[in-house]
């Protein structure tokens, strides 16, 4: 199962077709014991997927490659 999030993203795609490119696992499927150590988790994984695409862009922008965005 894979769960996803679409960073500053606002539009209507339900019923459309979209395409998921996998680049990292953040982290195994996990069991909380409140709604609020889950949504802790969710802000920790969100940060770690901000810095993982930080990173990422910063690497293809100095060795001259299509940045993860411009993707297609």
């Amino acid at each position: 199962m894979i769960e996803s999030h679409v960073f500053d993203f606002g539009s209507d795609v339900y019923g459309e077709r979209v395409e998921l490119y996998l680049f990292k696992r953040l982290r195994d499927e996990m069991l909380f014991p409140s709604v609020m150590a889950l949504s802790a988790q969710i802000r920790r994984d969100v940060e770690a997927a901000r810095e993982y695409f930080s990173m990422l862009r910063r690497s293809e922008a100095s060795a001259g490659a299509t940045p993860v965005s411009e993707r297609t």
